[in-house]
């Protein structure tokens, strides 16, 4: 993607992206944009929640149950999403679907009740989750992603919830037993870049990048569907 923006603007604009979580979570990079160290990232809808608060609307717990579903919500709410983060400095190139999250522990869990007798962890930096668990009398414990397969290891934590093809990328389906089968919510994020940013490349080039990065996200998303359904009959 990177090299094709370089080419077709003729060299005027280049992308240059760190991959694998490497410049640090949602809120150390939003730290740095502000800081003018990066100009964009990908981020969580948990995480862009900061920048508007209304972005995760869609990764309510139990709001959206299939992917028809998902697709005629997108459908509405992306753009005014989209907007959103416009006008709280920030240019989106779509949402980035990570996909139906599952709940995944070492004993079952049947009903909401269960939950109490778990250790049940939360993504670092994600007031809305956290405030699901502890209104469901679940305490759950906050750890950043890098951190929650030692944490399985070491019983700090027996469950965690992510989508298919997180729980085998990650390895964490080797520390649990038990898949509740029905989706717990809808994740997704984006691709920003700062206004401030955007509006240093030049009027001729800015439709041009936008086309590519969108496209891209588009092929992400429909080859993360594949790939969780595929996970999913794994697991």
């Amino acid at each position: 993607t990177g090299d094709e923006i370089q080419q077709k603007t003729e060299g005027r604009v280049s992308l240059k992206v760190y991959p694998g979580g490497v410049m640090g979570n949602d809120a150390v990079v939003l730290r740095k944009i502000k800081l003018g160290q990066l100009q964009g990232g990908t981020f969580t809808s948990g995480g862009i929640t900061s920048v508007d608060g209304n972005y995760q609307v869609l990764g309510m717990p139990m709001l959206l149950k299939n992917y028809a579903q998902v697709d005629q919500a997108r459908a509405k709410f992306e753009p005014i999403l989209t907007r959103g983060l416009g006008k709280n400095g920030f240019m989106s190139f779509g949402m980035v679907e990570a996909g139906f999250i599952y709940l995944m522990s070492n004993q079952p869990v049947e009903q909401p009740a269960d939950l109490k007798d778990h250790k049940v962890w939360v993504p670092e930096g994600d007031p809305v989750s956290r405030a699901v668990f502890e209104q469901a009398g679940v305490h759950p414990i906050p750890l950043p992603l890098p951190d929650v397969l030692t944490g399985l290891q070491t019983n700090l934590i027996d469950t965690v919830s992510t989508s298919p093809v997180g729980a085998i990328v990650l390895q964490w389906f080797t520390k649990v037993n038990y898949l509740t089968e029905i989706p717990l919510l809808y994740s997704y994020g984006t691709l920003a870049i700062a206004n401030d940013a955007w509006a240093k490349i030049a009027k001729q080039d800015q439709p041009l990048v936008r086309e590519i990065l969108q496209r891209e996200m588009s092929k992400v998303n429909q080859q993360t569907r594949k790939d969780n359904e595929a996970a999913l009959q794994t697991l």
